[in-house]
């Protein structure tokens, strides 16, 4: 039993159905799960009636009734299968609910990444009041011990003050100018849009080291992937919240015991371990290609730290095969600042023994249950996007894409994750909001600026730290490169959803654009396109919620 960690069970009288929590103490991070009933273990009998298919005739009246007349559990059975048979398959079957609460919004962003097989929700943006959310306390990222903490602390608090400052000024001042221009009803369908639409755009100061809850439901097997991914990654808030979903499914005998309770699967939630394949061969990749090839000699490498770049979207050439995009993807995570179609360019023409060695490094000790990351979710099309972490965030809906940003891969390279620049509302290109558009890239710039003196400051005084820490202090106006790979029936599928009038400007004109462009490479493809342009000045639009 973890002593940081406190457990709680409220049973169905209090909440109308059974919550078992696991709240750590230290962070304040809390992870949550309903469970059905407290004796009796449904998702792993479900489990276990579905495994029973494959070796028996029998229909479901006949082995349920087998499983409620067994004188083993269906647990205890289902446990022997996936133990001495290795049918880890049955774990797919078991589906468990958690939700997670109080967590920066870099993990639920990463999180929603890093699956793809499962249903959830995250807390959006438009609803929140971030005056009464704050950082984590620094400690849990540096040695609060060194003489240095002190000072370490006023500039960390000074990020997080400024950011608010900036979130509620903008708030005021595009909630006066958006109803001059656009000119609301006094309902409540035009002022519930107003409010979001200004909360869509003030939201570019929030810090992603704010807090932020997510729900997600899926299965056992599921589950324990994304526990080893967790395990695998650096600092906070990864490793806590692995073990915090780890005690939450199975949690110990003193806990069972003491809240009176049966766990709903905890024999499929097995291989948590750290799976460190994809890292490991990283590493070897990365002394290869500085040794061997000389990468940054013929590679061009991207500097806008700080610097005002609005987002762009490119369709990577069908020259470049799935292998070649596989490899700069890789690449990408240990020099993020690199340019991508200089990039591609330099694969390309590797030699062919090159290729051989680069193939033997990044396959290496991978199998059917050591899969590849993200890097390996190639497709039909390849579509480079640059956009804001607040975007990327929308983006991350659409699961059934293979994506991958540096970003959520390598948290150690994060003085190159900053140097694709920031971006802005599109709103603010109306030339009617010129002096509105002017302050924001200056406050930015500000902000930008002050971070950079935060960075200088910790890297001088603290010889080790949490790099995770200095990702949490972006806004979520950072630029951050968001590679995503689909067939045309995902692209058809992103452009009639995000293109509609109720989501963020940014993205819907990203989707527009990720749809056009594939429509220009094939005349088969011209009618993917079936909306017009999103527009920044469309009073309909704006109030248009549908």
């Amino acid at each position: 039993m973890n002593k940081d960690f406190k457990y709680s069970l409220h049973k169905k009288r209090e909440l109308g159905t059974n919550l078992f929590s696991v709240m750590d103490t230290v962070t304040g991070y809390s992870t949550s799960t309903t469970i059905a009933y407290l004796k009796h273990q449904y998702p792993s009998i479900i489990a276990f009636a579905g495994a029973r298919y494959s070796r028996s005739d029998k229909s479901i009246n006949q082995l349920l009734l087998e499983i409620k007349n067994a004188k083993k559990d269906a647990q205890t059975k289902l446990a022997d299968i996936f133990k001495n048979y290795g049918h880890a398959s049955v774990g797919d079957m078991a589906l468990l609910f958690a939700y997670i609460e109080n967590i920066p919004i870099f993990f639920e962003f990463y999180f929603f990444y890093n699956t793809s097989v499962g249903a959830g929700q995250s807390r959006s943006t438009r609803y929140q009041d971030f005056n009464r959310s704050s950082l984590s306390d620094l400690s849990l990222f540096i040695d609060k011990n060194n003489v240095n903490f002190d000072e370490a602390n006023i500039r960390y608090r000074e990020l997080e003050a400024l950011s608010i400052k900036s979130y509620n000024k903008y708030v005021s001042i595009l909630t006066d100018e958006f109803t001059k221009f656009f000119k609301p009803k006094d309902d409540l369908k035009d002022q519930s849009a107003l409010r979001s639409r200004v909360f869509d755009c003030a939201r570019y100061f929030l810090l992603t080291g704010f807090k932020g809850s997510f729900a997600y439901i899926t299965s056992a097997r599921e589950w324990a992937r994304i526990i080893s991914e967790l395990n695998a990654h650096n600092g906070l808030p990864f490793k806590n919240i692995a073990d915090q979903l780890e005690s939450l499914f199975v949690p110990d005998d003193k806990v069972i015991s003491k809240f009176g309770f049966l766990p709903e699967a905890p024999d499929l939630i097995r291989h948590t371990e750290s799976n460190m394949t994809v890292k490991t061969n990283i590493s070897v990749l990365s002394e290869y290609i500085n040794k061997r090839l000389n990468i940054l000699k013929y590679v061009r490498k991207i500097d806008n730290y700080g610097k005002y770049i609005e987002q762009n979207i490119k369709l990577i050439s069908k020259k470049y095969s799935a292998a070649e995009i596989l490899v700069m993807e890789y690449i990408l995570v240990i020099y993020p600042a690199l340019d991508v179609q200089s990039l591609l360019k330099f694969i390309h023409s590797l030699k062919n023994d090159e290729k051989i060695e680069i193939s033997k490094i990044i396959f290496n000790n991978h199998t059917n249950y050591i899969q590849m990351d993200n890097m390996g979710r190639t497709a039909s099309y390849a579509i480079d996007l640059t956009m804001a972490i607040g975007e990327a965030r929308d983006f991350n809906r659409h699961r059934s894409f293979g994506r991958f940003t540096p970003m959520l891969e390598f948290p150690e390279q994060y003085n190159q994750l900053l140097n694709h620049g920031f971006n802005i509302p599109l709103y603010l290109k109306n030339r009617k909001f010129k002096l509105i558009r002017d302050s924001f890239i200056s406050d930015l710039e500000m902000y930008y600026s002050s971070l950079n003196g935060f960075i200088e400051f910790i890297n001088k005084y603290f010889k080790t730290y949490d790099k995770n820490l200095l990702l949490m202090l972006l806004p979520l106006a950072t630029n951050i490169q968001y590679i995503m790979h689909g067939s045309t029936k995902e692209i058809s599928y992103m452009t009639q959803q995000r293109v509609k009038p109720g989501g963020h400007i940014n993205y819907r004109d990203l989707a527009y654009r990720v749809a056009k462009e594939v429509s220009k490479r094939d005349k088969l493809l011209s009618s993917i396109l079936i909306n017009s342009r999103p527009s920044y000045l469309n009073r309909e639009e704006f109030f248009d919620r549908s």
